[in-house]
């Protein structure tokens, strides 16, 4: 099976989701199944490059600048060369970590094509708000709107899936159904 796996963080990012996007395509691939994976490139340059056996399509990206190890990449930036490296690799299923930039982007991309979209939730605002020490109430608004763009995007997906039961139970909480 061609599977196509879409992660806003990869290698070299030190994450739970890096890393579980990171075994996932090793194993997938270890299981015979071709894998190609669209993630963050580690410079302002895109282009393809292996890392650990697995053929990556490193889309343009930016440093961020609360995090060395972490690059955002700016969708409208890069949807063209995505789409190309999509339809070229011609996946049965896509996978898509989360529901970021990249994420997002080939979630649209795959919908158009007609290719079935699985997603795994890796996100959590709580992993990302102490970085800024924001007040309370900015706080809370920031989860807020982040688990209603969360929603926005896992409702489309044809199958969810989480990591943990107690991940399961959090999305259950914010009212994805």
């Amino acid at each position: 099976m061609r599977i196509l796996i879409a992660s806003d963080t990869y290698y070299p990012s030190k994450n739970g989701c890096s890393y579980s996007a990171q075994r996932l395509a090793f194993y997938l691939q270890k299981r015979g199944h071709k894998v190609l994976v669209i993630a963050p490139s580690k410079t302002i340059h895109q282009g393809f490059y292996i890392h650990n056996g697995i053929k990556i399509f490193g889309v343009r990206s930016l440093p961020v600048f609360f995090r060395d190890d972490f690059r955002l990449t700016p969708p409208l930036v890069v949807k063209r060369a995505m789409r190309k490296a999509i339809k070229e690799f011609n996946p049965e299923v896509v996978h898509i970590q989360m529901h970021f930039f990249i994420c997002s982007t080939v979630l649209g991309i795959a919908k158009k094509l007609g290719i079935p979209v699985i997603g795994t939730n890796h996100f959590l605002p709580d992993n990302l708000t102490p970085f800024f020490h924001l007040p309370n109430r900015v706080d809370k608004l920031i989860h807020k709107l982040a688990w209603l763009h969360f929603r926005h995007i896992f409702h489309k997906l044809d199958f969810a899936t989480t990591p943990t039961k107690s991940a399961g139970d959090i999305l259950k909480t914010i009212g994805f159904k």
